[in-house]
C-alpha cells in the first residue's frame, strides 16, 4: 500500500506543488492549512508520516508537534518540520518539541524526498526494535545528591559484565556526569552527539558510534564534561535512547540525576525496576520518602522499587536499618558497607572498586547486589 503523508502548510502554491509531487513519486496525500485541523487529521487519517509547517495561522508547528507527542496514538509519528527560519536556535527548538528531521525554505524537492525515505525507514526499523527488545532497564536514582548513586551503578554493572551480561551505563545527566570520570574515559562522544538530530534517528548505529566500551561486555554512553556541550535532554530522547540500548544488551543501568527533570521522569517510566539510594541519615531519609511518593505518581509502584542503604562511613549517628524500612515501608535489595580507602584508590586508578578490591567485604556487596538485580525475579525483602 502507498504511504500516506500528511501535509500542514498554509501557502497554497506550496502545498499544491508539493501535493502533486508526492503523488507522481507513489505516496497518498492528506492536506491541512490550519493547525487545529492537522491535529484533527493526523488523529482521524494515521498518516505515515508529517510534514509539518512552522508558521501557521492559528498554531505554530512547535505546539502542534508537541501535541502530537503527547497523544499516545501519534507519539511515535515521523514529523518532518519545515520553516524559513534558518537559526541554530530555531532549529533546536523545532527537535526539542519533538520533529524528526527539519528542512528550511526554498524546500528542494528531492532532498526532501531523501529525507522522507529515512524518516519513513526509520521508523520502520523503531518497529522492528520493538518486536526484539530483550534487555532489562534499571535505574539507580539517589535519594539526594552525594550518596553514591554513580559508584553504585559502575560497580554493579562491572559485576555483571565480569559474568559475561552485556550492559550498557548511560549517564543521564546533561552536563557533567562523573561515569566516565571514575571509569578513566577518555570521551570521544557523549550523549550530547545523540540531541543534535531528532529521536527518530537515535538507531542501533548511531548508538554504537556513541558508547564507549569499558570492557568487553560493559559500554558507557557518558555525559559531557565540557559547558558548551550543555544540551538538555529531552523526553523523546530520553526514551528513544532507552528503546534502542534495550536491544543491544542483556541490561541497561541509567544513572538518573537526584534532580528530577522530564527526561528524568520519561526514564524512569521506561524502567523495569528502581534501585534507589540512599545514607543511614535523617534529611536522605526523608529524600527518599519524597522520592518513593513522586516513584509511585508515576505509575512505578513498589514492586518494581529496592532501596540499597549506602553507608559511606561509619557513625554511631547512622539510622538503624530495621528503623529505615519500617519508616520507608518499601522493599530492600542490600546494604553497601563503609570502605574510604577503597573507594579513594578505584577513584585514583580509574577502576571499579570490584576490580582494585575483589576480595573486599563492599565488592562483595556489590556481586551480592548485582546477583539480586540480574535475577529472573526481584525478590525484594520486607524486613530484617
Amino acid at each position: 500500500m502507498a504511504k500516506r503523508i500528511l501535509i500542514v502548510e498554509d501557502e497554497v502554491r506550496f502545498l499544491e506543488g508539493l501535493e502533486l509531487y508526492l503523488k507522481e513519486a507513489g505516496y497518498e496525500v492528506v492536506k491541512a492549512t490550519r493547525g487545529l485541523a492537522g491535529l484533527s487529521q493526523a488523529r482521524e487519517m494515521a498518516p505515515d508520516l508529517v510534514i509539518l509547517d512552522v508558521m501557521l495561522p492559528d498554531m505554530d508547528g512547535y505546539e502542534i508537534c508537541r501535541r502530537l507527542r503527547a497523544d499516545p496514538e501519534t507519539e511515535n509519528l515521523p514529523i518532518l518540520m519545515l520553516t524559513a527560519k534558518t537559526q541554530v536556535a530555531d532549529k533546536v527548538a523545532g527537535f526539542k518539541s519533538g520533529a524528526d528531521d527539519y528542512l528550511t525554505k526554498p524546500v528542494h524537492l528531492a532532498e526532501l524526498g531523501v529525507r522522507m525515505e529515512a524518516l519513513l525507514k526509520r521508523a520502520k526499523t523503531s518497529l522492528e526494535l520493538a518486536a526484539r527488545v530483550t534487555g532489562r532497564v534499571i535505574g539507580f536514582l539517589g535519594a539526594k545528591g552525594g550518596v553514591g548513586t554513580t559508584t553504585v551503578a559502575i560497580n554493579v554493572g562491572t559485576a555483571l559484565s565480569q559474568k559475561e551480561h552485556s550492559v550498557i551505563l548511560i549517564d543521564l545527566r546533561p552536563f557533567f556526569g562523573t561515569v566516565s570520570l571514575q571509569l578513566g574515559l577518555t570521551l570521544r562522544s557523549t550523549i550530547a552527539d545523540l540531541l543534535d538530530t531528532g529521536p527518530s534517528q537515535v538507531d542501533r548505529e548511531e548508538m554504537a558510534m556513541r558508547l564507549i566500551s569499558y570492557r568487553s561486555d560493559l559500554q558507557v554512553l557518558a555525559s559531557p564534561r565540557e559547558p558548551r556541550k550543555h544540551l538538555e535532554i529531552s523526553p523523546l530522547h530520553a526514551k528513544a535512547i532507552l528503546r534502542v540500548s534495550k536491544s543491544m544488551a542483556n541490561y541497561v543501568f541509567v544513572d538518573l540525576p537526584a534532580r528530577p527533570s522530564a527526561a528524568s521522569r520519561e526514564a524512569l517510566m521506561q524502567c523495569d525496576f528502581v534501585a534507589l539510594m540512599l545514607a543511614p541519615e535523617p534529611l536522605a531519609l526523608a529524600c527518599a520518602q519524597g522520592t518513593l511518593t513522586l516513584l509511585d505518581a508515576l505509575g512505578i509502584g513498589e514492586s518494581r522499587v529496592g532501596i540499597a542503604v549506602v553507608n559511606r562511613t561509619r557513625s554511631a549517628t547512622n539510622i538503624p536499618l530495621p528503623k529505615i524500612l519500617s519508616f520507608l515501608k518499601s522493599g530492600f535489595l542490600g546494604s553497601i558497607p563503609p570502605d574510604p580507602e577503597a573507594c579513594f584508590d578505584a577513584e585514583r586508578q580509574g577502576t571499579p572498586i570490584v576490580l582494585t578490591r575483589p576480595k573486599s567485604l563492599i565488592a562483595s556487596s556489590f556481586r551480592e547486589l548485582a546477583d539480586r538485580l540480574s535475577a529472573e525475579n526481584i525478590v525484594l525483602k520486607r524486613e530484617l
